[in-house]
């Protein structure tokens, strides 16, 4: 059914069944406008530090696969140590992204498995185009719900200034 209402024109009246329908009815759908079902100020504050903290996580990323790369293409390594390296590379990345991920799967309120398995894709991919699907897919999610907070975000994401204000305006409000 619609969430449309029917429109006041001539045989029509709010609340009636429309010719061939259903009558209409407008109910509350919980939560305060500017905040999805279930927001709130301490699940905004863990998808910012999520947001921001992945970025940490991939520079880290970023300089372990061009060290990496180094080695391989400098005749340094031999295969076994450059598949050493992948999965140091894996451990590492998996293990510092899970905070973060952690922090996103409360905000955006994902099962307990959640973080887990998006920080072991995201450290099985690491080794590859240094995991930057990944990190697009996750920091993506995040960003979409900030945005169900009445947020903007520009061409290089979230602000933090914005994203601080919206925050002490929803802690104002109780929430």
């Amino acid at each position: 059914m619609s969430e449309i209402p029917p429109s006041n024109g001539p045989g029509f009246e709010v609340g009636s069944a429309e010719p061939g329908g259903q009558p209409y009815a407008s109910y509350h759908r919980g939560g305060e406008e500017g905040v999805p079902p279930g927001g709130s100020s301490a699940k905004l504050i863990a998808l910012r530090d999520g947001y921001y903290g992945l970025n940490w996580v991939f520079a880290l990323n970023v300089a372990l696969a061009v060290g990496l790369n180094g080695l391989v293409r400098g005749g340094a390594a031999d295969p076994l140590i450059s598949l050493a390296g992948v999965g140091v590379i894996f451990i590492l990345i998996a293990g510092f992204t899970f905070p973060h991920n952690k922090k996103i799967g409360f905000g955006l309120d994902w099962q307990e498995s959640g973080p887990a398995i998006a920080s072991i894709l995201m450290g099985l991919n690491s080794a590859l185009c240094c995991g930057i699907l990944g990190y697009v897919i996750v920091q993506g999610k995040a960003a979409k719900r900030m945005k169900d907070y009445g947020l903007t975000g520009g061409f290089f994401g979230m602000k933090k200034d914005q994203i601080q204000r919206r925050i002490e305006e929803l802690q104002g409000r109780g929430l």
